[in-house]
């Protein structure tokens, strides 16, 4: 009976014993697989925080951007809205003025005329700018242009005929000198081209 009894207690005993890790090792295995589960969410939750950050900057940058934008336009729209008027008043003789205005508007508006030049023939045209002479052998022609920067990289310019005033070299500028002459737009022909030039034309001192 007491070896039966002995037998018991240590069988007890060791059901306990084994109870006791089983339960002790259950434990351990939640705590870990609730710190694995935090840890996975931590990272998670730090990743999407991340994003929002990310997110929320290249939005802020774009915002920046779009109003730099609509800056730099509101800037060139109040330069050109500073721009004078090119028609003056009949008073002045003058149809339209391009010595009043920008390069990039004066270059602007003899494009206008060469392209279109149906719109402005007969018409009075006032212009400064940078005088060019070039000679042509076969016809022992000079041809005499007044030339404006287009204000990026090139020049444009209106070909001009003095009055019967002015004898060349001597009435005429040096080349590149800086003019200001005044005509009466018309066109001509050569071939298939179709030309610009200012007739009856004066230099203003």
């Amino acid at each position: 009976m007491k070896m039966k009894n002995i037998f018991r207690i240590i069988l007890l005993f060791a059901v306990i014993t084994v109870v006791s890790g089983c339960g002790e090792s259950k434990t351990t295995t939640n705590q870990t697989a609730a710190n694995n589960q935090t840890s996975v969410e931590d990272v998670l939750q730090a990743q999407i925080t991340q994003a929002d950050a990310e997110e929320n900057t290249e939005t802020e940058i774009n915002s920046d951007i779009a109003n730099n934008s609509v800056s730099d336009i509101a800037m060139v729209q109040a330069e050109f809205d500073e721009e004078e008027p090119a028609v003056t008043d009949a008073e002045g003789g003058i149809d339209i003025d391009l010595s009043i205005l920008s390069d990039v508007m004066a270059s602007s508006e003899i494009y206008n005329m060469i392209y279109e030049p149906e719109d402005y023939i007969g018409k009075t045209i006032k212009m400064r700018g940078q005088f060019s002479s070039y000679y042509q052998e076969d016809t022992d022609q000079y041809w005499f242009t007044c030339n404006r920067f287009d204000g990026c990289c090139s020049w444009v310019g209106l070909e001009f005929v003095l009055t019967d005033d002015y004898s060349y070299p001597d009435d005429y500028p040096d080349e590149e000198d800086t003019i200001t002459v005044i005509g009466r737009f018309d066109t001509y022909q050569e071939g298939e081209t179709t030309y610009c030039t200012l007739r009856d034309a004066v230099l203003e001192a």
